[in-house]
């Protein structure tokens, strides 16, 4: 009988702490929460070529200060020219900066000039494939998408510039004189 009584008791203590008056809140699951941070790959011509952890909305230029800056032997008219430092930088992008000579954009690479240096699997600074990067993309590179001449390609760069960039494909509608026709016959052929 003093087992029965030791075990009702222990029954009634458990039952007492499961049922309180205060409600209960679940945490999410991280899989399910917002990323925070992203992880890029920083190579070549730089001080301390790795993997970093930066955080979400990081631009191209922190990621280059974590690793260490250019060295001596970094292409850095290359670099002016065709990297953007304020650019916003996304998960599992490879940023590679080549050496003075390098001949980045070359045959070896199958890519024209000036298309080299940011590398994401089939990315490559402002073309994925054949997709032209509205948000890196030269004036020479815009115009070669249909129905953008030099005026439409010097229109977009200077929204880009003005604004910080286009966050989603669509944003280029906003640029004068592109509407929703022109729209469709490039959104196919634009990328972010």
């Amino acid at each position: 009988m003093g087992l029965g009584l030791v075990i009702l008791g222990f029954s009634l203590v458990i039952l007492k702490e499961t049922s309180s008056s205060e409600p209960e809140f679940f945490q999410t699951p991280k899989n399910l929460e917002e990323k925070t941070e992203i992880v890029i790959n920083v190579s070549g011509a730089v001080l301390n070529p790795g993997v970093y952890k930066l955080e979400k909305g990081a631009r191209l230029g922190l990621a280059l200060e974590k690793a260490g800056g250019l060295t001596e032997k970094a292409d850095r008219n290359w670099v002016d020219r065709n990297l953007n430092l304020a650019r916003i930088l996304n998960d599992g992008e490879k940023i590679y900066i080549p050496e003075r000579g390098e001949g980045i954009g070359n045959k070896e690479l199958g890519l024209p000039a000036g298309q080299a240096g940011i590398r994401e699997e089939n990315k490559v600074a402002g073309a994925m494939s054949d997709l032209i990067n509205i948000n890196t993309a030269s004036l020479a590179e815009l115009d070669t998408l249909p129905g953008i001449g030099p005026a439409f390609a010097q229109r977009i760069i200077d929204y880009r510039e003005k604004q910080g960039g286009f966050t989603t494909i669509e944003e280029i509608q906003a640029v004068s004189g592109i509407g929703p026709k022109l729209f469709e016959k490039i959104k196919e052929k634009i990328t972010l």
